[in-house]
């Protein structure tokens, strides 16, 4: 082969090197940062599946569904977070309280600008049915109720440091005057710092409703706005709870009774749908029944949360309601707690499923007479 020929094939085959750099390079761009990326132009290169630019170029540019699969998986969560939690903080879970807490299951708020609503106060009553056999002896049966009390809660009452008030209760037909209540009745106090005066009061129990049972307008007369009360209660027993809206008149004269509907429209004028005829009078629904009251009040929760723990035993008499070694007729503890500001601001959700918890261990604890729930 001639020296022509040798150098013409160099010359060719070098061509056909510079040809193929050429086809390898296409594979490659560069984009607008300089940053050099495989080519789409030919896809004969491997390439790492899970690469930033992989990622990139399958999201960015050939699938806008992948955006919206991730927002899904971040957003929905967060969503089912911040409604849980919202619904703790204003009294509207998403699902079910725990038994006898009942928070979440206030459906109204009260409206404080409305003049029926002004004065009420929030609270709940944990009622327990006692065992009578032990108030043969009353100190020493509410010595067995309060160590197991203190126990549960921490509380640390004692039998000496509580307030004793002796009453006497009558109860009334209301229907006799044109409207149906769940409770009239006067209090006449024998003992006590409430001693030689008088109570009434009215309730209306709604079952579930709270709603309706703020509904209910029992306000008192202005002249006895001063030593009156007004409150929507719930009422938590072992097997059920009920609201019922209440008011009471205190400081009235010693040895009240009722006898004409009129007396009552005096105390409670739009308690009563339509006035019944001059002179209607009002019976007696039961026979009279003597209270003795033993009480603690004071604050829990960080002293936020105002609470009242209650025995009473019921006695045919009032000298058997003196004497603390006869049988009683019925016998109930309970301990009650206000909303925030003694009754007139919000729930304190914490203090609520506090002592709901308490609930729950002593009705087991001190043995609730109507346990089991049938």
């Amino acid at each position: 082969m001639s020296s022509k020929e040798i150098e013409l094939e160099e010359l060719v085959r070098e061509d056909d090197l510079d040809n193929n750099f050429d086809e390898d390079l296409m594979m490659y761009e560069e984009d607008e940062d300089n940053e050099v990326y495989p080519s789409s132009k030919k896809n004969t290169f491997s390439r790492n599946p899970f690469s930033v630019q992989t990622w990139r170029e399958f999201f960015g540019y050939k699938c806008v569904i992948g955006y919206i699969i991730i927002l899904a998986i971040v957003l929905i969560p967060i969503f089912i977070i911040f409604s849980f939690a919202g619904g703790y903080g204003t009294g509207y879970a998403l699902k079910p309280d725990p038994n006898y807490h009942f928070y979440f299951r206030d459906p109204v708020k009260l409206n404080r600008s409305d003049p029926t609503q002004t004065e009420v106060l929030l609270t709940k009553e944990f009622q327990i049915k006692v065992d009578k056999d032990l108030f043969t002896n009353r100190a020493e049966g509410v010595d067995q109720y309060l160590e197991i009390f203190n126990n549960v809660t921490g509380f640390g009452l004692r039998l000496e440091d509580a307030e004793i008030t002796l009453f006497e209760e009558i109860q009334y037909h209301s229907s006799d005057c044109g409207t149906k209540y769940s409770e009239l009745r006067v209090r006449r106090f024998t003992g006590g710092d409430l001693a030689n005066t008088s109570q009434i009061d009215i309730n209306k129990d709604m079952g579930h409703d709270m709603k309706a049972a703020l509904a209910v307008d029992i306000r008192p007369n202005i002249q006895y706005e001063g030593n009156s009360s007004q409150k929507i209660e719930q009422d938590i027993h072992a097997c059920y709870h009920k609201y019922g809206r209440k008011t009471k008149i205190k400081g009235l004269q010693n040895h009240l009774s009722i006898h004409f509907c009129e007396e009552i429209f005096d105390f409670f004028p739009t308690a009563f749908d339509k006035d019944p005829s001059p002179g209607t009078t009002v019976l007696r629904a039961k026979s009279k029944a003597f209270w003795h009251e033993i009480a603690w009040t004071g604050y829990s929760y960080y002293d936020t949360t105002k609470y009242k723990v209650d025995f009473t035993t019921v006695y045919k008499s009032l000298r058997d309601s003196q004497k603390g070694d006869v049988y009683p007729e019925a016998g109930e503890f309970s301990f009650r707690i206000y909303s925030l500001d003694k009754g007139l601001g919000d729930w304190d959700k914490n203090a609520i499923l506090q002592f709901g918890e308490y609930y729950e261990k002593l009705i087991v604890l001190l043995h609730d007479r109507t346990l089991p729930c049938k």
